[in-house]
């Protein structure tokens, strides 16, 4: 079905809004714009005020090609559904059409003439898409000058560094450059991924020169790659939502394994750090530094390496909540997901001083596939500190998984302290590949 087609039938069928209020009285009116499911899934916290409350009328975008996929109770939280197309052309982020979107939004905008709007973009592939889409619009979001920050990675980095914040030495263009060249520039070893990509898909580690012919045959399109120096250190990641005027709220966590990482085997997952910690206030103080120059509101997820020197280097940020299974952090912190957390906050339906924080005393962790066939769990820790969520039946044979989601097993682990967890975490991470069994 066409845009055109499907916006004319909707039209048709909705004469009126739903909604019970008072059209004039409407507060607030919220368009998410999903193209994923697990987006509708990180944004939605059913029980939460904002997806029941008549004081803010919800409209869903979505991308036609899952609307089949919704389930009525996610229906229900919305006022109005309405699927559009999508480009095809990168499988990880289909992109919806600037001038279709700003089009729907416009119509929603006159049918519930709501004193305020919020757009909410669920997937990072369109979130420069949707600020062309709001731009002159009397809407809240990002701007299309904001927005390609976070999407292009060596714009980013430049970006923080010109507000005299670290960042690794880096090259945006390395089409034709060699692997001598590279490593005079950059040291060893060094780094190849992708400057408009998500998290760790497309991460090349290169130590030497085979790896770095390697990557080379696996790269389609050189131009769009940049090349940065290899962190020695820690790899955590901060958490934030912040309504602009209001403080943000953060938290700071430590990963198992850089993600990139879990690529080759390595589990996936995150600690809650202590946030009173000396670790967690040195990089906050500079994660907030970092949100004060960007000076938009919403949801972020950032990345920081902690040198073995003790100094905090900015890596990346975006414009989403954690991905799985780092994700369960936050929402033990604030006691819903970042995405439920800020859009409640924006639309008054939660205050700071609402929210109750709770020092997170679990934590979720995805055992990666490796090569062979599959054995089982061989996990160093007491049977009663962990479930298995998820388990692929033994005897499968695997492959290396193409990304950190694929997983031989989910187990959440458990403890009484966040000494406990921090040991049980600790006892992770040097078992490494060893948690899954492979012949």
């Amino acid at each position: 079905m066409t845009l055109q087609r499907s916006l004319n039938d909707w039209e048709a069928q909705n004469t009126s809004p739903s909604f019970s209020s008072d059209r004039d009285e409407l507060p607030h009116l919220l368009i998410c714009v999903v193209s994923k499911m697990g987006q509708i899934n990180a944004a939605l916290d059913i029980d939460a005020r904002l997806w029941k409350t008549s004081q803010v009328a919800r409209v869903l975008i979505i991308n036609q090609d899952i609307l089949s996929e919704l389930s009525d109770d996610v229906r229900n939280v919305f006022d109005q559904v309405i699927s559009t197309p999508t480009r095809k052309e990168r499988l990880l982020f289909p992109e919806f059409c600037p001038k279709q979107l700003r089009e729907i939004i416009i119509l929603q905008q006159e049918l519930y003439q709501a004193e305020e709007t919020l757009v909410y973009c669920g997937g990072e592939g369109n979130i420069t898409h949707v600020a062309e889409a709001i731009d002159g619009l009397s809407v809240q979001g990002f701007t299309a000058d904001k927005a390609i920050l976070f999407r292009d990675k060596t714009q980013m980095k430049a970006f923080v560094k010109s507000h005299g914040i670290a960042v690794p030495e880096f090259i945006s263009d390395i089409k034709g450059m060699t692997f001598k060249e590279l490593t005079e520039a950059l040291g060893t070893p060094f780094v190849i991924k992708p400057t408009d990509e998500g998290g760790a898909f497309g991460f090349h580690l290169i130590s030497d020169e085979k790896d770095f012919f390697q990557a080379l045959d696996g790269i389609d399109d050189i131009q769009s790659y940049q090349a940065e120096t290899f962190l020695d250190g820690e790899l955590f990641h901060v958490d934030s939502v912040q309504c602009l005027g209001e403080n943000p709220i953060s938290l700071v966590s430590e990963y198992l394994f850089p993600m990139a990482r879990c690529l080759d085997g390595m589990p996936a997952g995150s600690i809650a750090l202590d946030q009173q910690s000396l670790t967690a206030r040195k990089i906050l103080s500079i994660h907030h530094k970092v949100l004060k120059a960007f000076n938009v509101p919403g949801i972020f997820h950032a990345e920081y390496f902690v040198t073995s020197k003790g100094r905090v280097v900015f890596l990346e940020i975006a414009w989403r909540p954690a991905g799985l299974p780092c994700n369960v952090n936050f929402e033990q912190y604030a006691g819903t997901n970042q995405s439920t957390a800020y859009l409640s906050l924006a639309t008054d339906m939660l205050s700071h001083s609402d929210i109750s924080f709770q020092k997170p005393l679990s934590m979720r962790i995805f055992i990666t596939r490796q090569p062979g066939a599959y054995q089982g769990l061989s996990l160093p820790l007491p049977d009663e500190a962990y479930t298995i969520s998820e388990e692929i039946p033994k005897g499968t044979f695997c492959e290396k998984g193409e990304t950190y989601m694929s997983y031989v097993a989910i187990i959440d682990v458990y403890a009484k302290t966040p000494a406990q967890l921090r040991k049980y975490f600790m006892a992770l991470r040097e078992s490494g590949q060893s948690l899954a069994v492979f012949v």
